[in-house]
């Protein structure tokens, strides 16, 4: 759980046989075949993690992807010096691959992408409120112009009624 009701999700769920394997072989061969399943398990963990497709689940506000946290260092080198594909495989199926050296700057980071997409969600809200205050504005002034219209129209008729009733040799105040 993250600031803003936010959520990551980490997996964390792997089994390490093969590295122990590998660092309990005998022979060079040994250890090369418990590297190629270590590296096998990983991939195939990844592929289940992404088939569960946790991003997706509703109302988690999680962003578009899984961290697979590999929690033993030596591990995660290992599997990476071994197949330095991992990375892009994994981005591809919405996966990062992360360990303990790197996890927390990956969680700074989601954080700050929220940060900077909540600013982005605010200041197009105040852009929106400013376009609709502007609407309004414009027409204010426009019912304020037809009122002053208006306002003309009636003076300049009551100007032409005062010119019947007083001024001139036919008026009607001089008639009465």
């Amino acid at each position: 759980n993250l600031p803003y009701a936010k959520r990551v999700i980490i997996d964390s769920k792997m089994s390490y046989t093969h590295y122990d394997d590998y660092f309990n072989a005998t022979s060079l061969e040994e250890k090369q075949d418990s590297l190629k399943k270590l590296v096998l398990s990983i991939k195939e963990h990844m592929k289940g993690l992404s088939e569960k497709n946790y991003q997706f689940l509703e109302k988690l506000e999680s962003p578009d992807l899984v961290l697979m946290f590999i929690p033993i260092e030596s591990v995660f080198s290992l599997a990476l010096e071994a197949d330095p594909s991992l990375f892009e495989e994994a981005w591809k199926r919405s996966i990062i691959i992360v360990s303990p050296a790197n996890l927390l700057a990956i969680l700074r980071t989601i954080e700050s992408l929220w940060k900077v997409e909540r600013q982005s969600r605010n200041t197009q809200r105040i852009a929106d409120e400013g376009a609709a205050l502007y609407d309004k504005f414009v027409d204010f002034v426009k019912d304020l112009d037809n009122v002053g219209k208006h306002l003309k129209n009636t003076s300049d008729h009551f100007e032409k009624s005062m010119q019947k009733l007083t001024h001139g040799r036919g008026n009607l105040v001089k008639k009465v």
